[in-house]
């Protein structure tokens, strides 16, 4: 699943507490003129404008994300939908929407060329692409773009030709002196993997068709750049996503121009929003096109087949994947044997690992108690198959499934099924070689003259007990806590396993618990 820690220590975040009103005191208000603060109320004036006009809440939060990268109000259904037909860039603030932004600029200000204005036009875009940026979060992805445009104004100001691909070279020095850790940020990855793909596959995809026909030629054009960009981003997608939009290119030829169309209508809106005249039907408009989008994309999530989701892809499958789509490319552009072998080599490789990861699918066979949120839940994968043990609540809240049980079916490769190398009875979970005990409820009148031996104890559902009385009872290897009992407690059990020597683990501490079975 995804890991908060990691993710949060490059961040640069590396604890956290909770305070009330009473425990902190402000020493600075920030000053009026603050260059943030202007920007924050800017932002907050967008918002505020967009909210005044489009009454609809799905397409509010839309229209919010798509103008300025805001996404606290969209829905969960409708972003999953989004998600699922490869159409969430849309709605993620990146180099597609400053793109538009620049040529709208380019347009409004054609008339400075005559006029030898061109380092007037030059400042005045700069000043709107940045103020953008910086609205919008200076995200990875807008930023890079934001330095490529920025780099091409300057040479084209200075009448020095610059290359794409250095301008592209030089986003990604620049953003990662700044801040290396933004390496590992998804949207830094998918970013330049987009914009490369595009440069290196779109030129050799638009040749494979030509037409006269304007309307045709341009259709082309977006087919063969949706395609260009998937080719290197596909992978990085699935390695962190596990799943892929089997309607990508139906879903990006509806939804492109159209989310086109809204941005500039957006822009406008905003302009406009002192005469509500104007700014009240085209508020309209935008919700209706909003709402007409969300319709298609929800149907074409809803398609048989639309996903294929549940794909585990290792880092040295990835890497064997890039090695593949390099060579190939190579071979079929300058066709020397070298490439071709290169790709043979890197197919039959992968070919190979993938087969010994589904040997290794096949033969597992252990149990997982998971780490949930006030939540016991554990999980027994035999082969492909797996079932659940727990609170019955994680089949009721379906947020709850798709964020922590969804990652760990895809982890392990495993679907519902029955397991027919375990029992089930009293809880007591055995095999042929373990035993496990599920302990709920503190019924441990009577114990027997011999504490029973078991592999693992684990402890769920809150119940009271003490440590001393479960001892006389059984004799676990390890007594694990799941995420269902409170911190304090939890506490207090480990004290009282130290005392006995006993081993533990604590899942809401360390994570989840596994054991082969």
């Amino acid at each position: 699943s995804f890991n908060f820690q990691l993710y949060s220590k490059r961040q640069q975040i590396y604890a956290s507490i909770y305070i009330t009103d009473k425990d902190f005191r402000l020493l600075q208000a920030p000053s009026s003129d603050s260059w943030r603060l202007m920007l924050h109320h800017c932002r907050q004036y967008v918002l505020q404008q967009l909210a005044t006009y489009i009454t609809n809440k799905e397409s509010l939060g839309i229209a919010q994300a798509l103008l300025i990268g805001y996404r606290a109000e969209l829905d969960r259904e409708i972003l999953q939908a989004y998600s699922d037909t490869g159409l969430v860039h849309i709605i993620a603030i990146s180099g597609m929407h400053l793109g538009m932004i620049y040529g709208l600029c380019m347009f409004l200000l054609a008339w400075t060329n005559q006029l030898s204005l061109k380092w007037l036009k030059t400042i005045v875009i700069l000043l709107i692409i940045w103020g953008f940026t910086l609205i919008t979060g200076a995200g990875p992805s807008i930023t890079r773009a934001a330095v490529m445009f920025s780099c091409l104004l300057l040479g084209n100001m200075l009448q020095q030709k610059t290359e794409p691909i250095n301008n592209l070279a030089a986003a990604a020095l620049l953003l990662l002196l700044y801040d290396p850790n933004m390496l590992y940020d998804v949207g830094f990855q998918l970013s330049f993997a987009a914009v490369l793909s595009i440069m290196l596959f779109y030129p050799l995809i638009f040749r494979w068709f030509w037409c006269s026909n304007q309307f045709v030629k341009y259709l082309w054009s977006l087919i063969a750049v949706t395609i260009a960009a998937q080719i290197l981003t596909t992978p990085i997608a699935i390695y962190h996503f596990h799943q892929f939009p089997n309607y990508f290119l139906f879903a990006n030829l509806t939804a492109i121009p159209l989310s086109g169309i809204i941005l500039y209508a957006e822009i406008v809106l905003i302009i406009t929003a002192q005469w509500k005249t104007t700014a009240q039907p085209l508020g309209k408009c935008i919700d209706d096109c909003i709402q007409f989008m969300n319709t298609i994309t929800e149907q074409i999530a809803e398609l048989p087949g639309a996903l294929t989701d549940h794909i585990n892809l290792s880092i040295p499958i990835l890497v064997l994947i890039y090695l593949l789509i390099t060579s190939a490319a190579a071979w079929l552009i300058w066709k020397r044997a070298t490439y071709r072998w290169a790709s043979i080599v890197s197919l039959c490789s992968m070919l190979a690992l993938h087969s010994i990861h589904q040997r290794n699918y096949q033969q597992q066979f252990q149990l997982v108690v998971c780490n949930l949120p006030k939540t016991g839940l554990a999980m027994i994968t035999e082969g492909r198959h797996f079932a659940l043990i727990g609170d019955s609540v994680i089949w009721q809240d379906a947020q709850l499934y798709q964020q922590y049980v969804r990652p760990i079916r895809t982890h392990y490769q495993v679907k519902p099924g029955k397991l027919s190398s375990v029992k089930w009875e009293h809880n007591l979970l055995s095999s042929s070689t373990k035993s496990v005990v599920f302990m709920h409820q503190a019924n441990l009148s009577n114990p027997p003259a011999r504490p029973q031996k078991i592999d693992a104890l684990i402890i769920t559902g809150n119940p009271k007990l003490y440590i001393k009385d479960l001892v006389q009872v059984f004799s676990p290897e390890v007594i694990v806590f799941d995420s269902s009992n409170p911190q304090w407690k939890i506490n207090y059990w480990k004290k009282d396993c130290d005392k006995l020597h006993l081993r533990h683990h604590s899942v809401p501490e360390k994570g989840a618990f596994v054991m082969d079975l």
